[in-house]
């Protein structure tokens, strides 16, 4: 099975408050980047990936996402969404989408643009005797503070802290551990994953994750390219320069 069959859902109802008035009448989605808004530099590069059925859960201002890409025809995809009449988090708004997520599928961040091969991602789910697997870059804190230890096929840590705010998991560790990888943005999962989650949920995924990787239920699959994000003022603007010299071809 190759991306072509199979859904991906992508998490576009964050509120944006760290980019400032840039979100305050416009979802964080639609923030113009170089003539487009950043959904569509998204969504052109996963459908040049193979991606054609995309799920959009969205919230804040959501019904500007829905407005601009319908049904997703004009970009060659097929678009359904999901939409949170208040903010659940990230694993509550999965938890709304329920009836809609395929037994597999992809989870991206509405606000990350990574070009790595996605069927790598989605074969791997196919092999794993384990309920999903992340993505996972060697970031030893460069970009954003590293929260996985992994120990090849599985991760074994997860810290759930959000990027930005102080964490002392570090000093939970066992000698041996030590945190080199960040979570690169997309993770391929099983619906059980989330059928596991009481209705009316709310709550992030991070704290999922941390679930799985206790339970040695998380494999990992390491990517070596580089993954860019706007969630940030300052990753917002090292995006527009990374896609004036990378346009997409």
């Amino acid at each position: 099975m190759t991306l072509s069959d199979c859904q991906l859902v992508i998490l576009s109802g964050g509120l944006g408050k760290r980019l400032g008035a840039l979100t305050e009448s416009t979802p964080k989605s639609l923030v113009e980047i170089e003539g487009k808004p950043f959904l569509q530099h998204q969504l052109e590069l996963v459908k040049s990936r193979g991606a054609k059925r995309i799920l959009l859960l969205t919230g804040h201002l959501g019904a500007q996402i829905e407005n601009r890409f319908g049904d997703g025809s004009a970009f060659g995809i097929t678009i359904s969404y999901s939409r949170e009449t208040e903010p659940l988090g990230t694993a509550g708004a999965l938890k709304l989408a329920e009836p809609l997520l395929g037994e597999r599928f992809l989870m991206m961040y509405g606000d990350a643009y990574l070009t790595f091969d996605y069927d790598l991602l989605w074969e791997r789910l196919q092999r794993s005797v384990r309920k999903a697997v992340m993505t996972i870059y060697k970031n030893e804190n460069r970009w954003g503070r590293s929260n996985v230890v992994y120990d090849l096929p599985v991760v074994t840590c997860f810290d759930p802290t959000p990027q930005g705010q102080e964490s002392d998991y570090a000093s939970r560790l066992k000698p041996h551990q030590r945190f080199e990888f960040i979570d690169y943005g997309i993770t391929a999962l099983r619906k059980e994953v989330i059928q596991a989650l009481p209705p009316g949920h709310r709550g992030s995924m991070n704290d999922v994750f941390a679930d799985l990787a206790s339970a040695r239920q998380l494999d990992g699959l390491e990517v070596r390219e580089r993954f860019h994000e706007i969630g940030s003022p300052e990753g917002l603007e090292e995006f527009r320069d990374y896609i004036r010299s990378h346009p997409l071809s």
